[in-house]
């Protein structure tokens, strides 16, 4: 019969020392992640507070932003510029008158040289007359006609004039609806009927400045 075998001792339990140095590092290192956490929950609150004061900021300027605005507009006429708009209009009218005059005048003398000239000036006169109070030039210009056309005068050095003359009044009135066309679009207004018809000034300027060169030849 065989004998018995010495059965080895087993792990001996941990001191109280050994317990409590265990214990006393897991407390240390629960007590650095709460330190931690708590460091990082105040940063983050540092941070909300911050961003709520921007955003209060922000909504203090966005709404005294929002009263200037309101303040100007009750201050401007509620269908915007409505100077520019007249203005705009008596341009148009003006340029308008013009370019008839000045059409009528070239297409008769380049189809009829021999044309009365009588008879033309009539028709310039009819067409200068509604507009002639908005520009001194075309003012002048119409009360030297109607004398011309008192006495039964032939056209024959005036009518070149003329042309001259309306030729430069038709490029200030063009250049001057352009700048109340840009006034009016910072107003907020919609493109100008004088504007639009600004395309339409070429052909009949181009007829003009042909007669305006042809009329020595024409009226000698």
């Amino acid at each position: 019969m065989a004998a018995p075998r010495d059965e080895m001792p087993g792990p001996l339990p941990p001191t109280l020392a050994q317990q409590y140095d265990a214990q006393s590092h897991s407390f240390e290192a629960d007590r650095a992640r709460r330190l931690a956490l708590q460091k990082e929950l105040e940063e983050l609150q540092r941070e909300s507070e911050h961003g709520k004061q921007v955003l209060d900021n922000l909504a203090v300027k966005i709404q005294s932003l929002r009263a200037e605005v309101e303040r100007q507009r009750k201050l401007k006429p509620e269908r915007g510029c409505s100077s520019c708009h007249a203005v705009t209009l008596q341009v148009d009218a003006a340029a308008q008158s013009l370019l008839g005059a000045a059409g009528h005048v070239a297409r008769t003398l380049l189809r009829d040289p021999s044309a009365d000239r009588s008879e033309l000036l009539g028709t310039v006169l009819q067409y200068v007359e509604p507009v002639k109070h908005l520009d001194p030039d075309l003012d002048d210009l119409y009360n030297r006609a109607q004398v011309r056309a008192s006495h039964h005068m032939r056209m024959f050095r005036g009518i070149p004039d003329m042309f001259a003359t309306v030729l430069l009044l038709l490029s200030k009135f063009d250049r001057f609806a352009w700048r109340v066309r840009e006034c009016a679009t910072l107003e907020g207004k919609s493109e100008s009927a004088s504007a639009r018809s600004r395309n339409s000034v070429d052909p009949a300027a181009m007829m003009l400045l042909k007669t305006r060169l042809w009329a020595p030849k024409l009226l000698r």
